[in-house]
């Protein structure tokens, strides 16, 4: 059976965060092959405080955190979703 668009699952990550002119939101974590904790993958930005992130890949879970430029953690614990799931946060720095 080919995949067509109604039938493909996406896992989504939504930011509502401000992070001024000039910054940028970047995730990173494990549990899926384009995540590190090394390096951050840049967010899409959405308007002045909303971003978003999204992967077609299949994961069983994943555990992320979100950056400021990818360089400052937000604070707290890791945020955790599963394949085909959406997460709304709101991030404290």
């Amino acid at each position: 059976m080919k995949a067509t668009k109604k039938n493909i699952k996406k896992t989504k990550v939504i930011v509502h965060y401000d992070c001024g002119f000039g910054n940028s939101l970047f995730i990173r974590g494990e549990g899926i092959s384009t995540l590190s904790w090394d390096k951050g993958a840049a967010m899409k930005n959405i308007s002045h405080n909303l971003w978003s992130w999204e992967s077609q890949r299949p994961l069983s879970s994943m555990e992320f955190k979100v950056l400021i430029n990818d360089k400052e953690f937000e604070r707290g614990g890791n945020h955790a979703v599963c394949y085909g799931q959406k997460i709304e946060i709101t991030p404290q720095f």
